[in-house]
Parts: C-alpha cells; structure tokens; sequence
C-alpha cells in the first residue's frame, strides 16, 4: 500500500508538473514550450529521482557519476518506457536546479571537452515575464560517462 500511495505522489507530481510547464498565459507567445536538448544529451532520456526536491539542498549544480551519494536515487527511461536504475557504466546525469515560470521554453546543451576533462550545460530559459507562479525544476539530463570531469554552467534568462 505505501509503494503505491509513494508512486501516485510522484505520479501526481510529474502531471501536476507538466500541466503547469506546458500551460502558456493569453498573453505571452513562447514559440516552443518545454525543453529543447541538444549536443552530449542523450536523446529521448528522462531522469527522475526517487523523491521530489532532490535537489533543492544543492546551491546551484551537480555532476553525479557512479561514486556519488545521489547516484542510487535517479532513475531513467530511454524512448518512453519503464524507469530503471540509470547505467553509470555508460553514462553520468547532470543537474541545475531552478524556477521557472509556468510558461517556458529550455534550450539544453551539453558540451563535452575531452582535453580539459569538462562538461559544459548551457541552458538558456524563455519565460513569460509576467508570469505570476513559478515552478521548480531539477532540471536533469542524461550524458554519456565523464569521470572525474568538472562542470562549467552557463544560464541565460530571457524575459518576453
């Protein structure tokens, strides 16, 4: 009864969450609402973490590899189908926890340099600016495995 009271919460949540990412207001016209990925990102990849607002006690951003403490609270789904431990043998997640207003477009890249051993995530947000509630992203997405690497995050706000 508990794992399934804890999964309709989490179901619930990801609706809710939805509903409220892909609600536009009358007056505000974002070409493409939700997010667009691009570069190292896996396609088709979703992350979620066992519990909401994972996330919220990191400032600002985090790489999480194998060796990492979060590392068995995120599972992923690949094209749509069932969620499942994520395969930190081939692949790392990478986060930067924000809040957005309800009706946004995310523009995500992912490079990764090799030679410098760093992974940059650009993401770039536009947002209605007169958007009156916001909602808290934890804004994962799945990348290829990079050890050891360090992550560089560039974020660019833009208000219409």
């Amino acid at each position: 009864m508990r794992g399934y009271f804890n999964k309709s919460i989490i179901g619930l949540s990801f609706f809710s969450f939805l509903l409220l990412l892909f609600s536009c207001g009358k007056n505000c016209n974002i070409e493409n609402v939700g997010p667009i990925d691009s570069g190292s990102i896996i396609a088709n990849s979703q992350i979620k973490a066992s519990c909401g607002y994972l996330m919220v006690s990191q400032p600002d951003s985090l790489l999480i590899t194998a060796v990492h403490p979060y590392a068995n609270r995120l599972t992923c789904s690949m094209g749509g189908g069932e969620y499942t431990p994520v395969d930190f043998a081939n692949y790392s997640v990478i986060s930067y926890p924000m809040f957005v207003n309800q009706c946004v477009s995310i523009d995500r890249k992912v490079t990764i340099d090799n030679t410098l051993q760093t992974v940059t995530y650009k993401i770039i947000i536009t947002q209605c600016g007169d958007s009156p509630e916001s909602v808290y992203l934890e804004n994962f997405v799945l990348i290829p495995k990079v050890d050891g690497y360090q992550g560089i995050y560039e974020v660019e706000y833009n208000n219409i």
